[in-house]
């Protein structure tokens, strides 16, 4: 994916400021590809980021963060919130 060598870009130019309370960085994008970081074994037969709900209120509210209710992370991590921003390459598919 062309996201993928800007992406980590960002996570190696973090000052590492509050990330003790950062368990994964991730990104789907409209195809499906899904990006984690730390990065894990993911199973893309079952998991869809585009059908995730931190996925669709993104795409809902597309000019401000969204942040999630606390919900159990399907990568074990336990009880979590999402803090999501849509990214845009071109024109928005919303």
């Amino acid at each position: 994916a062309l996201l993928t060598p800007l992406w980590a870009d960002a996570f190696d130019t973090s000052d590492g400021d509050g990330d003790e309370h950062i368990i994964w960085q991730y990104v789907g994008t409209v195809a499906g590809v899904f990006r984690q970081y730390p990065g894990s074994l993911v199973d893309s037969a079952t998991y869809d980021p585009t059908a995730r709900f931190w996925y669709q209120r993104a795409l809902a509210f597309p000019d401000s963060y969204s942040l999630s209710v606390p919900y159990i992370d399907s990568f074990g991590a336990g009880e979590i919130i999402t803090l999501a921003q849509p990214v845009f390459e071109g024109p928005r598919v919303c």
